[in-house]
């Protein structure tokens, strides 16, 4: 990705107008780990006084020639507002711990922006998603078959992450430790076919002692205020009627009280364009 995205990063700097051109790969607007195939790029202009084309007509230029180098999926240009790392107008903040209501709120907004004229571009940020397993442990079974479940615990964490044998220190600190191959825990029965000897000295199967559930966990969570959060985006249309302050306050009038009542924990902000705003207001 890196170097495909090295092809658009020429293409921009062979403008006369552009100053400077930033690239990350594998990060979001906000700085978060998205997918490994996208990658953003944050793009200075010269002033508009020495911009001798308009700034519309220089995106669908650009544009057009990302899309003749056919080799990218999905290409957006969008002018930035007010400098803000999002890059949109509006950008609102969902507050929610609780991942399933968190997507349900986030999807309920989107689809109330998407009915707004003004707006285009709407699209919720959506971390990398992996899998995880949860070790049920039947402590009934562990008791009965004289299992000492702390020192399960360290056995299983031993065999996943090592266990330190001794340290010792030239110009830095470093760790002697003991592991499995990494072949030998790429999968989650070779963990529960392990053994664990109990109080007489036998050894237990950790299968017949616990039950695997697989879940799906984003793999970075961003928090605010404790509360796990997630970003969503919206860009003005090429003839807006609404500026982002009217757009803000119909949602927090008609949309926001109506999904409180639905999710009363979940929490709404609104970052960039429209906190800039109301700051200098205040």
């Amino acid at each position: 990705t890196a170097k495909k995205a090295k092809k658009i990063e020429d293409l921009l700097m062979s403008s006369e107008y552009i100053v400077w051109v930033r690239s990350t790969v594998g990060k979001s607007r906000w700085g978060n780990q998205v997918h490994e195939n996208r990658a953003n790029f944050r793009v200075e202009l010269v002033p508009p006084p020495d911009q001798k084309v308009p700034l519309k007509d220089l995106m669908k230029k650009w544009e057009q020639k990302v899309k003749d180098m056919g080799e990218f999926e999905t290409v957006r240009f969008i002018e930035s507002w007010w400098s803000h790392d999002g890059g949109s107008p509006i950008a609102i903040q969902v507050l929610e711990n609780r991942d399933d209501k968190r997507s349900w709120v986030s999807e309920k907004i989107k689809s109330e922006l998407e009915k707004i004229d003004s707006l285009k571009n709407v699209e919720v940020e959506q971390p990398v998603i992996k899998k995880e397993y949860a070790l049920d442990l039947d402590r009934g079974k562990a008791i009965s078959s004289g299992i000492d479940i702390g020192q399960m615990a360290r056995t299983l964490r031993a065999y996943l992450n090592g266990q330190i044998l001794y340290r010792f220190y030239s110009d830095e600190e470093v760790d002697v430790r003991l592991t499995s191959i990494q072949g030998a825990k790429s999968e989650v029965s070779q963990l529960t076919n392990l053994g664990v000897s109990n109080s007489l000295g036998y050894i237990i199967p950790i299968k017949n002692l616990v039950t695997v559930r697989e879940n799906l966990k984003p793999v970075n969570i961003q928090r605010l205020n404790y509360k796990r959060s997630n970003m969503i985006y919206a860009d003005f249309s090429d003839n807006p009627k609404l500026t982002s302050l009217e757009i803000a306050d119909y949602m927090e009038e008609k949309v926001f009280p109506d999904l409180s009542k639905e999710s009363p924990t979940t929490l709404f902000n609104f970052r960039g364009d429209v906190e800039d705003a109301r700051d200098s207001q205040s």
